[in-house]
């Protein structure tokens, strides 16, 4: 663009430009303000402000800050108020007008008429849109800058450009839980592999947004979402005395489907489904799943226990943060404390996978030389006791009356000659006496067979009959031994008549007669064995004919 005119004016507030510059300005934003002229109620509107880059006739640099751009002006005006804030200074004296920094003049014009003019160019800039006459043209040229915009929109650029709309980084006050139940999350995590030991393989999250306090429960199938979040809601209500009003949850099919919507339906909830794709809208419920699995794998890791105990690992996490203060609440509380009404006590909290030995009642033990306790595997907390894993049973069970061994015995290494025996901590005070042979300590570990030897019982059940045994064979061994062997034969025999298994008939003549024989065994039922009698016909004395004479195939188990 050729050279302009710019006139100075000490009233003006801010430096004023024409409609034509418009096209020039960097950093520009809509605005709406009306600025008041001279003449009583006269004004100009200004529509757009930004820096307008110009420079001198000799070419030197200049950009103006916050000039507006008016519709119907007719000069350029250029504010002394702005200049001298930015720390120059403007001297008229004979005809002429000098912008000066300290005693250096940085531009100089001359008075024309009323009013001091100052000739200066407008500087391009490739940052600006200086084709006024077609903005779209030279937007399109420019690869659909954004420094060129159109003058509208371009769905060249929506197409092209489009990113996903930000996410609340926090839940509006307005609409944060004004109470408990008012608003629940919940998500779905898994399948997990490997499944539990009673095989679930997946969990699901109930969470509170008022107390941020979470219930947990393992899942073998997604579809059974609908039973556990009855039982759920059935809870809680009853607990609290309050409605669930609100639940967030995902688009999958476990909270879509038909019963799911009639249940919520008839109690009142209203379901906010996320938008698909969108999993950010439930981040409650997905960040927390994400967190719960970050403790239980710890809790696995840490504790050497098997990946099959996970699920007892996520219920015991969900237990530790329920415990744990957040961000949401006030320091110092926890969820615990809001859901239950009082402060939890965590003089109960034990170490994830340490032994624990549990009580054994008098009533399962049978005599007084009978053990007291029993050793089994810490798993995780119950409303009046602890979950503990019974290795040999393969179960959980609860107990009240529990020692917990959080820290192993530290071991160290006593040498004697060329040779180190291992000896726990408290021995270590005890010297070895030259020429004494070195005591060895019977290792405590827990021994497991490897899975190639799972046959072993089988081979050992067909040598039995060679070991010695108690087990009476006939009915007159055990009438000899025990008379609670008898008292089983006798309970045999009743349960046979009780429940008519033969009926009184006269012996066919020229048919052999297939005898019967006592069968004896002892199974031991939670620690405590019980005398097993059964009657039993000798099958192999039946006649068969010579077709019905068959043979099936067998192996090895190592075969297969």
């Amino acid at each position: 663009m050729g050279c302009g005119r710019v006139e100075t004016l000490s009233g003006c507030s801010h430096s004023l430009a024409k409609t034509e510059f418009e096209n020039f300005l960097l950093d520009s934003h809509v605005i709406s303000r009306k600025i008041n002229v001279a003449k009583v109620g006269q004004s100009v509107k200004a529509r757009r402000s930004g820096v307008l880059p110009l420079m001198t006739l000799d070419n030197k640099p200049l950009s103006v800050q916050q000039v507006h751009i008016c519709d119907d002006l007719v000069h350029n005006l250029l504010s002394v108020k702005q200049i001298e804030e930015k720390g120059f200074h403007v001297v008229f004296a004979n005809g002429t007008v000098k912008i000066m920094k300290g005693d250096k003049v940085i531009i100089k014009g001359e008075r024309q008429g009323n009013l001091y003019c100052i000739k200066m160019k407008v500087r391009l800039s490739p940052e600006a849109n200086f084709v006024q006459d077609n903005p779209m043209l030279w937007h399109r040229r420019m690869g659909h800058s954004a420094k060129f915009p159109a003058d509208g929109i371009c769905e060249v650029c929506i197409v092209a450009k489009q990113t996903r709309s930000p996410f609340l980084q926090s839940i509006p006050v307005e609409k944060k839980a004004k109470r408990i139940l008012e608003w629940i999350s919940s998500d779905v995590c898994g399948p997990i592999s490997p499944s539990t030991y009673d095989g679930m393989s997946y969990f699901v999250t109930f969470i509170d947004h008022f107390s941020h306090f979470t219930t947990v429960y393992l899942l073998k199938k997604k579809s059974e979402v609908d039973s556990y979040f009855r039982k759920y809601v059935n809870m809680v209500e009853a607990k609290h005395g309050k409605r669930v009003a609100n639940l967030r949850c995902d688009n999958g099919g476990e909270y879509s489907s038909t019963c799911f919507k009639d249940f919520c339906a008839e109690r009142g909830i209203t379901i906010h489904y996320n938008v698909a794709r969108n999993s950010q809208q439930n981040g409650i419920a997905e960040k927390y799943n994400r967190d719960v699995m970050d403790i239980a794998r710890s809790l696995v890791h840490d504790s050497k226990v098997s990946r099959e105990l996970w699920g007892e690992a996520v219920l015991a996490a969900a237990y530790l943060k329920n415990r744990t203060g957040t961000s949401t609440l006030e320091k110092g509380v926890t969820p615990a404390e809001v859901w239950y009404g009082y402060k939890p006590d965590l003089s109960r909290i034990r170490v994830f996978g340490c032994t624990a030995y549990i009580h054994i009642p008098p009533e399962d033990r049978n005599s007084k030389l009978d053990p007291r306790s029993r050793r089994m595997i810490f798993t995780g907390y119950c409303s009046n006791g602890y979950r503990v894993w019974d290795p040999v049973k393969r179960k959980i069970t609860s107990a009240r009356s529990v020692i917990f061994e959080e820290e192993p015995p530290v071991v160290t290494k006593v040498e004697v000659g060329k040779e180190s025996f291992p000896s726990h901590s408290q021995e270590k005070d005890v010297e070895a006496l030259p020429g004494d042979e070195p005591v060895l300590r019977r290792s405590q570990r827990e021994r497991r067979r490897p899975k190639r030897d799972e046959d072993y019982e089988m081979m050992l059940a067909l040598s039995a009959g060679c070991l010695p045994s108690d087990i009476p064979r006939t009915y007159q061994e055990a009438a000899d031994i025990d008379l609670s062997w008898k008292q089983a034969a006798d309970k045999e025999l009743n349960s046979l008549i009780e429940n008519h298994t033969w009926d009184y008939v006269e012996p066919p003549s020229g048919v052999p007669i297939v005898e019967t024989r006592w069968v004896f065994t002892e199974k031991t039922v939670e620690g405590v064995p019980h005398k097993r009698a059964r009657l039993v016909a000798k099958g192999y004395q039946q006649p068969y004919l010579d077709e019905e004479n068959s043979y099936s195939p067998v192996a090895r188990l190592v075969t297969l």
